[in-house]
């Protein structure tokens, strides 16, 4: 009795180590597609993430897009003008 039971829970790992592996996949895939649209940044606690799209925008062309814009309130001018130029 204590085979049958050793072999269910081995086939019961089984099954949920493949299912596991099935679900994360999709999960790993799909996030370098999601990291290429968007930058992540964290400083301490804080976590956010700044669009690729604007920040190109603000290098050629200036416009500081909605987006960027929120965070441009939190850098003093001088350094937002820096950002431009390392962009």
């Amino acid at each position: 009795m204590f085979k049958f039971a050793k072999g269910k829970l081995q086939t019961r790992l089984r099954w949920l180590l493949l299912n596991l592996g099935l679900l994360i996949t999709p999960v790993m895939i799909s996030a370098p597609v999601e990291a290429a649209e968007k930058i992540y940044i964290s400083y301490g606690p804080i976590e956010f993430s700044l669009p690729i799209a604007a920040l190109e925008v603000y290098a050629t062309v200036g416009k500081v897009e909605p987006s960027l814009a929120f965070y441009a309130g939190y850098v003093k001018p001088e350094e937002f003008k820096q950002l431009r130029q390392v962009l």
